[in-house]
């Protein structure tokens, strides 16, 4: 079972890789596009950047720089574990900046299928990457992306997620960022006292801050900034647009298979603490608190497993909570109350995407009573019996086929137009797609996987991974990347001779579906939304 959630987990969700993609030239989609191509170093020696910290000493490939492991936050070890970031250290010397820095901590670390996951894990983790056009941009727009992995895996060292070939491409400096994970990102218990608990974002909001300060020196313009992420890092981007610490930080948001749902209390999150707490033996000890301290990095980020079945399992999983400094109340309370930093937005999820969290032989094989189960797992029987109702399996095929649909709308389709139909209210520019393309790659792997979680990011960063994809699917790529870079330029992802992207609003449910060509679409699930607008899903509390 283990084996195939890292299939699921890390050949879908985050496609680590332990080699460093900026190391070599890039390979390419089955077309040629010159972006790997060796060229000679400018006059000046574009390899050195001053930061505030210090220089560095990145590395220039083509069309490309790439400046890797940078530290943003003084390593959170010690007396700083379960601290907000501090400062890093100023150095005088060029600090090599060719090569990523160490993952933070997390569970999944063996290959699959061949794809490795970063083997270099570390407790000092707090770095990013920037990779910016060469030669360098003046005043650039800046794209910071959150990886997703459930908060408890991925980072910027994942191979499909380097931003070379959107730097070179599209003129866009692209800054990925390394944040703590699981119990060592959000951990709550009550020996450790009411802090903030929420350390990942407050990682990220110092990676934002970072940016700020630092982004001009490698072309970027720090008052134009859009920070994008999938799947947790879409989260993230929720919680930065519901955070007053991240106003005035970012000006533009994408949300890619995540949305603003209702979350833990600073209770649950505690409870949740302590089952962490039991899970490495320090719930006997005479100070619980020194024990959590002590424990090793590794041992807590190994405490416990990513359940895939999210909502739906009947194991609770971390999240982050609503811990009264980073997040002052529900996002959705905020998004209701206008509670939020106010940016344009594009939202949007794929077309079949709990493919990946069911896509195991057992649940493949489920019959209605396990489909009852996992529906319970999340709500009362009462409610099981209007969802099963409605979810009949006889309509689907079966009780499996069923539960990819129920997943996909409760939390992505109709979860994202929620969000999509507050931003718009509040009078924001917003513009929701769903991605619908089947690609060959997956195909290849498993035919039920379909257009799942994840899909888009083969053709968002266009990594050849793992395998350059064919030259029928360049159009997917080339209209992902052109939209969402265009959005970053001018907070519009029109143009360029693209399909026309219809701006959102509740009346016409107008959005994108994007595949190997482009069409609008109106009221995309709407009756079936309107029925999950009124059944609000929450997290398995433990």
């Amino acid at each position: 079972m283990r084996i195939v959630v890292r299939l699921a987990v890390v050949c879908l969700f985050t496609f680590a890789a332990a080699c460093d993609s900026s190391s070599s030239q890039p390979g390419d989609m089955g077309v040629g596009d010159g972006v790997g191509d060796a060229t000679p170093a400018d006059a000046g020696d574009p390899t050195l950047v001053t930061t505030q910290q210090g220089p560095i000493k990145c590395k220039v490939i083509g069309g490309f720089r790439a400046c890797l492991g940078i530290p943003y936050a003084a390593p959170p070890v010690g007396d700083l574990r379960w601290k907000p970031p501090e400062p890093p250290k100023a150095w005088t010397t060029p600090r090599d900046a060719t090569q990523h820095g160490p993952s933070c901590w997390q569970p999944y670390t063996e290959p699959v299928l061949g794809v490795s996951v970063a083997e270099n894990f570390d407790e000092d983790c707090l770095s990013l990457a920037v990779w910016s056009p060469n030669p360098a941009p003046a005043k650039a727009p800046v794209m910071v992306w959150f990886h997703g992995g459930g908060f408890a895996i991925g980072g910027a060292a994942t191979e499909l997620f380097s931003g070379q070939r959107l730097a070179a491409l599209h003129d866009v400096v692209v800054v990925a960022v390394n944040y703590r994970l699981g119990p060592l990102g959000m951990m709550a218990h009550p020996a450790l006292g009411q802090g903030p608990g929420n350390f990942l974002l407050l990682d990220q909001q110092a990676a934002l801050r970072w940016v700020q300060d630092n982004i001009r020196a490698f072309g970027g313009d720090p008052e134009n900034v859009t920070i994008f992420g999938e799947s947790a890092g879409a989260f993230s981007c929720c919680y930065h647009l519901v955070s007053p610490k991240s106003k005035d930080l970012f000006h533009r948001a994408v949300m890619q298979s995540g949305t603003c749902m209702k979350m833990r209390t600073r209770a649950q999150a505690e409870s949740y603490g302590q089952l962490v707490s039991k899970a490495v033996g320090c719930d006997t000890a005479s100070d619980e608190a020194k024990c959590l301290r002590d424990t090793s990095a590794k041992r807590l980020a190994e405490a416990m497993e990513l359940p895939l079945r999210l909502h739906y399992d009947a194991r609770p999983f971390m999240m982050p909570f609503v811990d009264g400094d980073t997040l002052l109340e529900q996002p959705p309370e905020a998004l209701a109350n206008g509670n939020f930093n106010k940016v344009p937005l594009i939202i949007g999820s794929n077309a079949t995407e709990a493919t990946l969290f069911l896509n195991t032989s057992e649940l493949k094989a489920m019959d209605t009573a396990t489909m009852r189960q996992l529906v319970e797992n999340a709500f009362s029987s009462a409610d099981a019996d209007k969802i099963l109702a409605r979810y009949d399996t006889s309509s689907y095929g079966s009780p499996v086929e069923a539960m990819v649909a129920l997943i996909t709308d409760s939390i992505f389709t109709c979860a994202v137009r929620r969000m999509a139909r507050a931003v718009a209210a509040a009078g924001q520019p917003v513009y929701l797609y769903q991605f619908t393309h089947e690609p060959s790659v997956f195909a290849a792997v498993d035919a039920f996987l379909r257009s799942p979680h994840g899909a888009e990011l083969l053709y968002l960063f266009g990594m050849p991974i793992p395998a350059p994809l064919p030259a029928s699917e360049k159009p997917v790529a080339t209209a992902i990347q052109g939209y969402w870079t265009r959005f970053a330029k001018t907070s519009d992802p029109n143009g360029g001779g693209a399909a026309a992207w219809p701006r959102y609003d509740a009346a016409s449910g107008k959005y994108l579906e994007i595949g190997v060509t482009q069409k609008e679409g109106s009221a995309l699930q709407s009756a079936t939304c309107d029925f999950w607008d009124t059944l609000p899903l929450e997290l398995h509390a433990p």
